[in-house]
This record gives C-alpha cells, structure tokens and sequence, in this order.
C-alpha cells in the first residue's frame, strides 16, 4: 500500500511512499522500506519506481482498502440508509479469512458516521443546545 505524499513543482507528477517507511511501521519486527513511485497527473500511470520492497504482501489491506471504497460508495448514494445496513451490505460476499483480519464492526461503523457527519458539514458533538437537524437525518412517519 502507498501513500500519495505530494505533488511536483508544476503538478505533472504525483509521489507515493510504501506505507512500511520509517515513522509509519505499527511493530518492532517491521522493516523500513523505501519504495517510492512517481505517478503521472495526466494518466495516473506510474512513471518510475524508485527502490525496491523488502517487505511480505499484506493482501488484507488491499481488501480493506477495497472495503472502505465500497462503503464509501454506498453512503454516497443514499445519505439516509442505516450504517449498520452499509457495513453489513459490504461485508457481504467477502472471505471470512479475510473478514478476521479487518478492525471490528464498530469501528468500521463509527468511520462511516464521522464521515457522514462530514459530508453533511456537521459538528460531531452539538456546540451548543440551539442547532438544526438536516432534513435527510430527521424521522419521518
């Protein structure tokens, strides 16, 4: 998995960073990597690759970042539908081995409820007791 970290001067060429760099590593077995990419604005193509991986494949995250696409796509359709229907609609159909390795239900639900509260451009704690609830979140008979 990469990062995008920035762009060049003229923004033609977009540059990524393996995730398994210094800073980021989530264990002490983790080893530092220094792949990079330069990825063309134009075509999104990779134009080179600068260093190798030393590191296993983690396909989980892969699976998980196709996941998360997924679920995005979903709330974006239909602000309104339930998150726990989005998470278990997404979920659905995936391998149970794969299912193990992502963070808990609850987080997936509570990443998808900061964002709807994105979305709607709504404070996550109420500032204060006068505030307006969006139409698309009021219930209606």
């Amino acid at each position: 998995m990469f990062t995008l970290e920035g762009f060049s001067a003229y923004n033609k060429t977009r540059f990524a960073r393996c995730d398994h760099r210094s800073g980021k590593r989530k264990r002490a077995d983790d080893v530092d990597c220094g792949c990079r990419l330069w990825i063309s604005t134009q075509t999104g193509a990779i134009e080179k690759v600068v260093g190798k991986h030393n590191h296993a494949v983690e396909p989980h995250l892969v699976d998980y970042h196709k996941l998360k696409l997924r679920q995005n796509a979903l709330q974006d359709a239909d602000l309104t539908r339930d998150i726990g229907e989005i998470v278990r609609e997404s979920l659905r159909g995936m391998d149970e081995a794969v299912q193990r390795l992502l963070p808990a239900v609850s987080v997936q639900r509570s990443r998808l409820q900061k964002r709807r509260m994105r979305l709607l451009k709504l404070p996550l704690e109420p500032t204060d007791m006068d505030f307006d609830i969006p139409e698309v979140l009021q219930y209606k008979k």
